[in-house]
């Protein structure tokens, strides 16, 4: 019984939409929760009122408004004397919020609703006129403010003094020439204008504002001018307009410069992530991530599929098996085959990675004989490297594959010219002693113990000149030795 009670109260008007969840504020006019859509469960706020001349004026008015940093409206319903709006999902902006905010994110907080006010006055010819700390500014995922309470907003004499009675905020907010509306009534930038100053002070000092008091925390620097001027006020306008800045290279450089100015969670929600996906998508942000992962690793820029090669660590558990596998995987395994060292080298270790996710086929059939391909490589450390990654393969390859490759790759790896390759390969045989005993009928107990025997004999003197060989014949011996006493007692017990 309690989950159809629960069911039937989240749900709203047949005609909107949404479910409603947690409720986040209420208010003389307006309950707020956080809701979801109920087609794909993404996540909103919810808006719900009684009719009356305010929230009907913010209905009327707040639907036309499209701005960045103007609280999104999404969807909205007036019907049966109640209203309900759906907007982008964000939380009030209270004093608690406020103590939780950094300097530079209560900076962008003033610029976000100075802007949004100024396109009011100046572009709409409307006036805001309403309390902001309050009722009217709202944070965003990404610690972004955006404007709202849109009850008291326009040039309409009668609805400002009708309603202005419903929020004690409206009164509080009135700068002192106002106490007759007449006097200002041509002039109503006046009132926001003041309405600012006081969310500049309160969202500082995390107390109401009254008449005559003192700055408080509010910074000396808002005062004489260029407050603004920063580097993370001017990232957030050129994000606004990513797509049409001119040159995206040198502004993406500086932004990597100075990144650590940047608050965490304006990263993590608007900067970085959103707008270059947003960029490589031209212009479409409902494509999925994973496309654009693939589009990534086959990017002609050998630096960018370094990257994320080196960082793939952070994404791979979150992949899905078939992307990988269909998409992702094909166009790393090019890095096998690339002319620039590192990429090889990279492509090895993060394939490594995704072991757990590649399918049987790609696994015993491809990233087996690229990796073993790598045993030839130019370079020593890629060899060695490789030798190690076939030791890790070893146990989760199908005993075909490690019939075809392992023995063979360990016999390369006892003939390198590469001292850390030879102790390597030495200590993959060590650490696999009981797969390779498993493999019957090709590395059988005597032609196992003659050919390992056999193939060890070198590690025991190093391959070096004549002159050097003096010198290092007593670590490089002391090395082969231990190794081959251990896999001999392992081999006598088998």
């Amino acid at each position: 019984m309690q989950v159809f009670t629960k069911l039937f109260s989240s749900s709203l008007h047949a005609n909107f939409p949404y479910t409603k969840e947690k409720q986040l504020m209420e208010n003389d006019l307006w309950k707020f929760y956080e809701g979801k859509r109920r087609s794909d469960d993404a996540k909103v706020g919810i808006f719900i009122s009684t009719c009356n001349e305010a929230t009907e004026n913010a209905f009327k008015i707040w639907k036309t408004l499209k701005h960045p940093f103007i609280l999104d409206f999404k969807q909205g319903l007036n019907i049966d004397r109640q209203i309900y709006i759906s907007t982008e999902l964000v939380v009030p902006l209270t004093f608690s919020v406020a103590s939780s905010l950094k300097a530079a994110e209560k900076k962008l907080a003033i610029f976000q609703i100075a802007e949004a006010i100024s396109f009011l006055n100046e572009e709409c010819n409307l006036y805001h006129m309403n309390h902001l700390m309050k009722y009217s500014a709202y944070m965003t995922q990404s610690n972004e403010c955006r404007l709202g309470g849109f009850e008291f907003s326009g040039s309409n004499e009668y609805l400002f003094n009708d309603c202005s009675s419903l929020f004690n905020s409206a009164k509080i907010a009135k700068p002192p020439e106002c106490s007759s509306f007449k006097r200002i009534r041509n002039d109503l930038k006046k009132i926001d204008s003041y309405t600012l100053g006081v969310f500049i002070f309160e969202l500082f000092n995390e107390t109401d504002y009254y008449y005559g008091c003192s700055p408080g925390k509010v910074p000396y620097e808002c005062l004489p001018g260029g407050y603004f001027d920063d580097f993370f006020i001017s990232t957030s306008k050129q994000m606004e307009s990513f797509i049409v800045v001119s040159d995206r290279e040198v502004f993406l450089r500086s932004l990597s410069e100075k990144i650590e100015q940047i608050p965490i969670n304006y990263l993590s929600f608007k900067t970085v992530i959103p707008i270059i996906l947003h960029v490589l998508k031209f212009g479409n942000t409902d494509g999925p991530v994973m496309d654009i992962l693939s589009l990534l690793f086959n990017s002609n820029d050998r630096s960018v599929r370094i990257d994320l090669l080196k960082n793939i660590e952070v994404f791979a558990e979150k992949l899905d098996p078939k992307i990988i596998n269909n998409k992702i995987y094909k166009m790393m395994a090019s890095g096998f085959s690339d002319c620039v060292p590192s990429v090889r080298e990279n492509t090895m270790i993060a394939s490594l990675l995704l072991t757990s996710k590649l399918s049987e086929k790609t696994l015993n059939d491809d990233l087996i004989s690229n990796v073993f391909k790598l045993l030839s490589d130019e370079q020593p450390g890629i060899r060695t490297n490789a030798i190690i990654a076939i030791g890790k393969l070893c146990p989760i390859l199908s005993q075909t594959s490690r019939k075809k490759y392992f023995v063979d790759a360990l016999i390369l790896g006892l003939q390198d010219t590469f001292k850390a390759a030879r102790e390597s390969t030495l200590k993959v045989m060590s650490d696999s002693i009981e797969i390779i005993k498993r493999q019957q009928g090709h590395f059988t107990e005597p032609k196992a113990q003659s050919q390992k025997l056999a193939y060890n004999e070198p590690m025991l003197v190093p391959i070096s000149s004549p002159k050097t060989v003096k010198s290092n014949l007593k670590d490089d011996s002391k090395n082969g030795w231990e190794n081959l006493d251990l896999d001999l007692e392992k081999w006598g017990k088998w």
